[in-house]
C-alpha cells in the first residue's frame, strides 16, 4: 500500500499504524507496541501448542521432581521429632533433653515443659497425624524442618511444628 502522507492512505482513511498509535497515546501505553508479520515465514500454530505443551511438561516435571526430593524428613530427624512429642506426653524432662544441644538443654526448664505438657498433652495422646511439609537451610548451616500436626480429638485445630537442627543436635522446637 502506498501512503500519500504519513497518516493517510490515497483514499483518505488513516493508516492502522497511526491508528495503532493514536490508541496506544490515548491509552498511554509508551512505546506504543510493534506488529511485525513476515510474509516469508507466517506464524505456525502447531508449532506455538508444541512449545506451550514442552514448557509445561518441563514446569511440572520439575515440581514433581522437587516434591519427591523432599517428601520426608532423615530418619533421624523424624525419630528426634518422635522423642520431642513423646517427651510432651509423658511431660518426661529427661526423654526431651536427650535430643536437644546444651541451648535448648538450658532454655527447656521442668517447669517449661509442663507447661507445654498440660497445653497439649491430651490430645497429643488422644492421637494425631503428622505430615511433613518441608526443609528449609538457614544461616550457618541450621536446617529448619516443618510439619503439620493434625488432631484426631480437635479437627480444627492444627499444630505447626518447628525443629531446627545443628549438628545433628536439636536447637530450637516451636508449636504454633
Amino acid at each position: 500500500m502506498l501512503i500519500s502522507s504519513p497518516f493517510c492512505s490515497k483514499n483518505g482513511n488513516y493508516s492502522k499504524v497511526f491508528a495503532s498509535l493514536l490508541c496506544c497515546r490515548q491509552l498511554d501505553i509508551y512505546p506504543p507496541p510493534r506488529v511485525v508479520l513476515d510474509e516469508r515465514n507466517p506464524p505456525n500454530p502447531l508449532m506455538n501448542r508444541m512449545k506451550t505443551f514442552l514448557a509445561l511438561f518441563s514446569a511440572l516435571t520439575l515440581f514433581a521432581l522437587s516434591a519427591v526430593a523432599d517428601s520426608a524428613p532423615p530418619p533421624s530427624v523424624n525419630t528426634q521429632l518422635d522423642v520431642l512429642l513423646d517427651a510432651i506426653q509423658a511431660n518426661d524432662i529427661a526423654k526431651f533433653h536427650s535430643v536437644c544441644d546444651q541451648e535448648m538443654i538450658k532454655a527447656m526448664t521442668p517447669e517449661t515443659l509442663k507447661k507445654v505438657s498440660t497445653q497439649i498433652a491430651g490430645p497429643l495422646k488422644a492421637g494425631y497425624d503428622k505430615q511433613y511439609w518441608g526443609m528449609l537451610n538457614r544461616p550457618s548451616g541450621n536446617h529448619a524442618y516443618y510439619w503439620k500436626l493434625h488432631f484426631s480429638s480437635k479437627p480444627d485445630h492444627d499444630l505447626l511444628a518447628e525443629m531446627w537442627i545443628v549438628d545433628g543436635k536439636v536447637a530450637g522446637f516451636y508449636l504454633r
